[in-house]
C-alpha cells in the first residue's frame, strides 16, 4: 500500500507541476495530461494507468498514455510538445541537459544495473565482462542501457575502446 501511496504522490506532483507549465504557457486550466513511458518497462505507470488511480484520488484529469520505444524518443516527444512528462531513465536527461534543454526531474524510480542485461549468443565462450573484449557490443544510443554498459565496462577495468560499439 506503501508504494501505491508513494506512486499516486509523485504522479500529483507531476500534474501539479504540469499544471503550473500549462498555466503559464496557455492561462488555462491543465485538462489532460500527456504522460509517455517506455510499456512494459514502465511498471509504475502501467499500475497507475490501469489502476485508474487518478480518478481514485480526487485528481480530476484526463490522462494520455504514450508509448516509446526508448529514453532519447520520450525526450524529442516532451520538446515537440507531444508529451508533458515522462518517465524513463537518466541518461537520456543527462543528454538534455548537456545540450541545454531545460528538463527537470522532479522523482527517481529505483533501479540498478541488476535489472539490466547483458545477452550474449555464446555463454560457453563469455562468463565475464573481460571476455567481451574485442567483441562486437550492440545498445541504443543516448539510453540508460548504454550508461550502464559504459559502468560496468568500467567496473570491469575495461574502456569503451575494448569493444567494438554498434550503435543502435
Amino acid at each position: 500500500m506503501k508504494s501505491i501511496c508513494e506512486i499516486v504522490f509523485v504522479f500529483a506532483l507531476l500534474v501539479v507541476l504540469g499544471a503550473c507549465t500549462k498555466k503559464e504557457q496557455k492561462s488555462e486550466p491543465l485538462t489532460v495530461l500527456r504522460v509517455g513511458c517506455l510499456g512494459v518497462t514502465n511498471a509504475q505507470v502501467l499500475r497507475i494507468r490501469s489502476a485508474n488511480l487518478f480518478k481514485k484520488n480526487g485528481i480530476n484529469i484526463n490522462v494520455e498514455y504514450q508509448v516509446g520505444s526508448s529514453g532519447p524518443v520520450l525526450m524529442e516527444s516532451i520538446l515537440a510538445g507531444r508529451i508533458d512528462v515522462a518517465a524513463f531513465g537518466d541518461q537520456p536527461a543527462i543528454m538534455g541537459w548537456l545540450r541545454g534543454v531545460d528538463v527537470k526531474a522532479v522523482a527517481n524510480f529505483p533501479s540498478s544495473p541488476r535489472n539490466t542485461y547483458i545477452l550474449v549468443a555464446d555463454s560457453q565462450k563469455i562468463k565475464t565482462m573481460q571476455n567481451l573484449k574485442g567483441k562486437k557490443i550492440s545498445v541504443q544510443i543516448g539510453t540508460i542501457n548504454q550508461h550502464w554498459l559504459f559502468l560496468s565496462l568500467h567496473q570491469a577495468g575495461m574502456k569503451v575502446s575494448d569493444v567494438k560499439m554498434l550503435m543502435l
